[in-house]
């Protein structure tokens, strides 16, 4: 291209070595890399703002309808244009190349397509590729599939005019049945799995009727009986003593009688607890007022002392004064 731009501008032949001379002697404005090329409807696409804008929508449309991430699929697809070479060595402006501005190829889109279609749910489960080849009549040709073996490959093949989704009923209709089949193995695993609650449910039941009964037996027996006082004769030789409802009947009264006993005991060990609670608090109260009393006697007396050291010094005061006044009159005379 760069050749053809040489020859229009000269109006004669360039020969084979001129472009690579012509970079070379302009390396400052030039440079040569290798690079893929770009559909022109994409490159006009490509925009940070119409990113956002996208996304922004994605996310409100998630938000407002509460969208499962099982029910989101991120699907892309590659084509691939028939006769077209994937890279190519191209001559670019150094300043537009290294500010980013230009760093692919833009060729045209309108070619014959094959494409690849591959989704990720956002669960990390996938879908099947699929294949989309190019056919007016949307048919499928044997040596398209040929290679393909049932069982072993798991792909999905559809043809479209295009040989592009562009939102076919056909293509959305294979999509919906991949997604589907995930579906179903999504549902044979969650009944699994409800089942499983079902009979863990049963087992936990059963047990808990178990310890529920159990609880209430020990609840019955919880009262634990006390040892009767059964008075044995003196003559007793050891072995099997049989007693009458009568001794029975004494033991239990005798029992009685001790149980009041011993609640009496304790009735008289609190009451005795309080007195001396309150005779100490009492005697508490007793040291803190005597503690009040010593220490408002002990200000009076420091009152006392100071208003005695007082007069004292007043005291010195005067007579200093007047031996000082009787010195200066001995010396006037």
């Amino acid at each position: 291209m760069t050749r053809k731009f040489g020859e229009e501008i000269a109006h004669e032949h360039i020969g084979d070595g001129w472009v690579t001379r012509f970079v070379e002697r302009n390396d400052d404005h030039l440079i040569t890399r290798w690079t893929t090329g770009i559909d022109a409807v994409r490159h006009q696409a490509d925009f940070e703002a119409k990113y956002d804008l996208h996304f922004d929508l994605l996310y409100q449309m998630i938000k407002e309808y509460n969208v499962e991430p099982a029910h989101m699929y991120n699907m892309d697809e590659k084509g691939f244009a028939i006769r077209v070479i994937g890279k190519q060595k191209r001559i670019f402006s150094k300043r537009m190349w290294e500010s980013g501005e230009v760093t692919q190829l833009l060729q045209d889109g309108s070619r014959e397509w094959i494409t690849v279609l591959a989704g990720v749910c956002a669960d990390r489960s996938t879908l099947p590729p699929g294949l989309i080849y190019a056919s007016q009549n949307c048919s499928i040709r044997s040596n398209w599939v040929g290679d393909i073996e049932a069982g072993k490959h798991k792909v999905l093949v559809t043809s479209t005019p295009s040989g592009w989704t562009n939102n076919d009923q056909k293509v959305q209709s294979v999509i919906g049945q991949a997604m589907r089949e995930g579906e179903e193995r999504i549902a044979h695993k969650v009944a699994q799995s409800v089942h499983h609650l079902q009979v863990s449910n049963e087992l936990l039941r059963g047990a808990n009727d178990r310890l529920q009964e159990a609880l209430k037996i020990k609840k019955k027996h919880k009262k634990k009986g006390r040892v009767l006082d059964l008075q044995q004769r003196e003559e007793y030789h050891g072995g099997a003593v049989l007693w009458s409802p009568r001794k029975l009947r004494e033991s239990e009264f005798r029992e009685r009688v001790k149980q009041q006993e011993e609640e009496q005991e304790k009735l008289q060990k609190a009451e005795i607890g309080e007195l001396k609670a309150q005779a100490a608090l009492i005697k508490k109260k007793q040291a803190e007022q005597n503690r009040t009393e010593r220490e408002a006697a002990k200000v009076v007396r420091e009152k006392e002392k100071e208003r005695v050291a007082a007069e004292r010094a007043e005291i010195k005061r005067k007579k200093q004064e007047e031996r000082e006044a009787a010195t200066a009159q001995k010396s006037l005379q």
